[in-house]
């Protein structure tokens, strides 16, 4: 399935000039990476979660803990779903000829009106009026037009995946209609939540029912490889903001340890993060276990944004020891800490579903990292310096990067060739 026919034009690596027929790639092709397009979209997509973070620290800052969180979680889904299935319709099909690059330029455009559409509805949902969602709307709507552009290039060039590009076609063309209707109706707030609801429900189930009619060939190191480079660059993000909001106050006596302490949580966080995330083989487990690929992704959502929300509170930390900031430590530690809790729960969550062997050791090192979390907070609201729980809330991914080196490493390689060998023998 998916590999070259008679007669069709083989892509390598060379520049297509010239439109080629989208009949889809090998899904065994040697040496897949990440094409320099996708690296582009890549930078785009996280200056968008950028975006949404920022917004978000705003809104903590000011206190609407619920609204910043409700519209962080609704731009940051709206960009990560997006681009993981583009990422795929890519994996499978990029020729990497104008018209497909033309459609990469359309979806990272979509993606950044979309991000310059957040202001406008967090000032609407921080206003209490209709949910004023239309330019983010409009850029989530311009980027899913081009990947409807490709699934009819799709479907009018191959007869292997002509039913299911259709049925691709059809669900989102029906998911936008509904996205501006939802947003352009003179609705009340809570039917437009309510529709809003329905419409996302509809977006992450609609590619489990046009795969029925048949399984695209993406590539499983290749998308295992994209998810990863989005935690990468998303985790670059924290530390490039971080780092860009304690500069100036390195400098002003009396704040040089809250914001060295800022810094190096950001720095840590990141790092151990990364640690931890790339101990999962997940191209490899892909290969055998391509059914998987959907709830990863999904999880993988949640990762993103858990992420890109840490260096929202490392930002919010950073603006309190300058003094500009009412909340009090307890708030700023609270801010940081939740999102690197989850960030690192997601990890285990992903490694879990990928490799379902259970560990109780695992289950050791997530309560040792809550209860870390936990402790650092209750000093926060004890009064102990923010310095001291931000280095705290700092270790919490090293619990489990202790864990690994300690212990885990010889677990995982006879716990991972079971856990193939069983769904080789399955499949």
């Amino acid at each position: 399935m998916g590999t070259p026919h008679d007669g069709e034009v083989v892509r390598g690596p060379r520049v297509a000039h010239g439109l080629v027929p989208l009949t889809g790639r090998d899904p065994q092709e040697r040496e897949r990476a990440g094409s320099p397009l996708e690296l582009i979209f890549d930078l785009v997509a996280v200056v968008a979660v950028s975006i949404a973070a920022s917004n978000l620290e705003h809104l903590l800052a000011e206190g609407h803990w619920l609204q910043g969180l409700g519209t962080f979680a609704f731009a940051t889904f709206g960009i990560t779903w997006a681009w993981l299935s583009y990422s795929q319709l890519l994996s499978a099909f990029d020729s990497d000829d104008w018209g497909v690059r033309l459609v990469t330029l359309m979806q990272m455009a979509g993606v950044l009106v979309l991000a310059l559409g957040i202001a406008p509805m967090v000032a609407s949902v921080d206003a209490g009026g209709p949910l004023g969602n239309q330019v983010m709307v409009l850029g989530y709507v311009f980027m899913r037009v081009g990947s409807i552009i490709l699934w009819l290039r799709v479907a009018r060039a191959s007869a292997e995946y002509r039913a299911t590009a259709l049925a691709y076609v059809r669900a989102l063309v029906i998911s936008q209609i509904g996205w501006i209707l939802q947003a352009f109706l003179p609705l009340p707030p809570a039917v437009s939540f309510a529709l809003m609801g329905v419409w996302l429900l509809q977006e992450v189930a609609y590619p489990l029912v046009a795969e029925r009619r048949g399984r695209i060939p993406w590539h499983p190191l290749h998308m295992g490889e994209r998810l990863s480079a989005f935690v990468i660059i998303t985790l670059g993000e924290v530390v490039l903001g971080t780092f860009t909001a304690v500069q100036a106050e390195l400098t002003e006596p009396g704040r040089w340890a809250d914001a060295a302490a800022v810094g190096a949580a950001g720095l840590s966080l990141a790092f151990g993060l990364w640690w931890i995330y790339f101990i999962t083989p997940v191209g490899e487990v892909f290969q055998v276990r391509r059914g998987a690929l959907h709830g990863v992704g999904l999880l993988h959502m949640v990762l993103y944004g858990s992420i890109a929300a840490i260096g929202a509170g490392l930002h919010l930390a950073a603006t309190y020891v300058a003094g500009e900031e009412g909340l009090g430590a307890g708030a700023v530690v609270l801010a940081v800490t939740i999102p690197s809790t989850l960030a690192v729960v997601m990890v285990f969550v992903c490694f879990t579903v990928l490799i379902p062997d259970f560990d109780p050791f695992h289950l050791l090192l997530l309560v040792l990292t809550i209860a870390l979390g936990v402790l650092s907070v209750a000093l926060a609201a004890a009064g102990v310096p923010l310095a001291v729980c931000l280095l705290m809330v700092m270790l919490l991914p090293w619990v489990s990067v202790v864990g690994w080196e300690l212990k885990g490493h010889r677990d995982m390689e006879p716990k991972l060739q079971r856990t193939l060998a069983a769904l080789r023998l399955r499949g």
